[in-house]
This record gives structure tokens, C-alpha cells and sequence, in this order.
């Protein structure tokens, strides 16, 4: 089955440089005239659980998804006569 990347492979390499600046900023000199506290290593670890928990949860609901097994419900064929009064019961005053 093929897999359905999250983001184009032109922004990895931007997100992959963004958020190990975002973490860090934090922890550096210009931390404090920027008014960052520095978090604490049980949120930083919660946050990384919770991203791992949604990306898996995400892959599954695509794999889910576009599996094919899903079943969508077919509407019944309606006649050309039945199109037809549709579209005119607007003109048509009772």
C-alpha cells in the first residue's frame, strides 16, 4: 500500500530546522531580554509523546481512509422525469 506524506518533501528540511530553534531558544543568552522561561524536561517530554501519539494516530486514520475498504452509500438512480421536476418545482405555484 503506498503512504501519503504529511507534508511536501520541499518543507521537511524547513521544519527540520525550525523546530530544533524553537526548543533551543529557550536555553540561549537571548532567552531572557526575549522574556522565554525554559520549560521543564517533563513538558518538553509531554509535548514529544503527544506529536509521536498524533502522527501515529494520524497515519492510521489515512491508512483507514484511503485503504478502499471503507463503504460509502449509493444513492438510487433517480429518472430523468424526476430531474426534470426538481429543477422546475421552483417555476411551477401550487
Amino acid at each position: 500500500m503506498p503512504t501519503v506524506m504529511l507534508l511536501p518533501l520541499r518543507e521537511v528540511p524547513a521544519l527540520g530546522r525550525l523546530v530544533p530553534v524553537a526548543v533551543g531558544l529557550p536555553f540561549t543568552p537571548a532567552a531572557e531580554p526575549l522574556g522565554f522561561a525554559r520549560p521543564s524536561w517533563q513538558l518538553l517530554a509531554t509535548v514529544v509523546v503527544l506529536v509521536l501519539v498524533y502522527l501515529a494516530l494520524v497515519d492510521q486514520g489515512k491508512r483507514l481512509f484511503f485503504s478502499g475498504e471503507h463503504h460509502v452509500a449509493q444513492h438510487p438512480s433517480r429518472r430523468r422525469a424526476h430531474r426534470i421536476e426538481r429543477r422546475a418545482s421552483r417555476f411551477i405555484h401550487r
